[in-house]
């Protein structure tokens, strides 16, 4: 039994009994080409429908469609223009406005500074009418300083001394030239305080303080008041060579 098992093992392997065996189905010829026309117009389709959807073919409506979306894009450039041009108009309406703006807050200044100019010269014609009547008894040749008004004004830096008198000069054709000098006289703690301006020394204060006069000259001026000081009378001098010419005073 075993002579022959071996035999007919030998010729199972020789007829390849034991070789694996693939099975494949007979399909009719005509079948495969129904298949393959079939396949070729499934693409056909996918590819018409894909044009149509992502690039569409010309059309009566896609012109019609192209017409007003070159009419609305030709009505949206027309518009931009316009509101160009209106914001155009807008800005140079906006700087003409702010230049006559400029203009009108420009001539209000200068009105206000004119009425401050008026009223400052109509209190210097009154100041001068009532110093006329004693310049008409006036010597000829002689200094005169009269109608000296003085007042404290405060300031951010302290208290201040304003002070104005008219100086004049009648008959005489020559110029005087002298200087001006003002002394504060008051008290501090009780004593009696001096202080004289300008200060010895103070080339400034000298300079200021120069006088040139042929007819009339208004003297005026302001000196800071020492803290703590209370005034207690006012004194302006003229001086010609380190001597009184003219002088006036006044209490406080």
């Amino acid at each position: 039994m075993s002579v022959w098992s071996g035999r007919l093992r030998r010729r199972k392997a020789r007829l390849g009994l034991h070789a694996p065996v693939t099975v494949r189905p007979q399909v009719a010829w005509h079948w495969r080409v129904l298949s393959l026309a079939g396949a070729v117009a499934l693409g056909t389709v996918v590819t018409v429908a894909a044009s149509q959807w992502i690039g569409p073919v010309p059309s009566a409506d896609h012109q019609a469609l192209e017409a007003q979306l070159s009419q609305l894009h030709a009505e949206i450039e027309s518009q931009q223009q316009r509101l160009s041009s209106l914001q155009a108009l807008a800005n140079s309406a906006d700087a003409q406005l702010k230049v006559e703006r400029t203009a009108v807050e420009a001539l209000s200044g200068q009105v206000k500074q004119l009425e401050a100019d008026n009223a400052r010269l109509k209190a210097d014609l009154g100041y001068f009418e009532r110093l006329l009547p004693a310049a008409a008894g006036q010597a000829e040749g002689v200094l005169s300083l009269r109608g000296l008004e003085v007042k404290r004004e405060s300031r951010p830096a302290g208290e201040h001394l304003v002070y104005r008198a008219l100086l004049s000069q009648l008959g005489r054709d020559t110029e005087f030239s002298g200087q001006l000098q003002v002394q504060l006289n008051a008290s501090l703690d009780g004593k009696p305080v001096t202080m004289v301006w300008p200060v010895a020394g103070d080339a400034d204060a000298a300079a200021k303080a120069r006088l040139v006069v042929k007819r009339h000259q208004r003297i005026e001026g302001e000196l800071a008041i020492p803290a703590g000081w209370q005034l207690r009378s006012v004194q302006v001098r003229v001086l010609e060579r380190s001597q009184v010419r003219a002088s006036q005073s006044t209490s406080l």
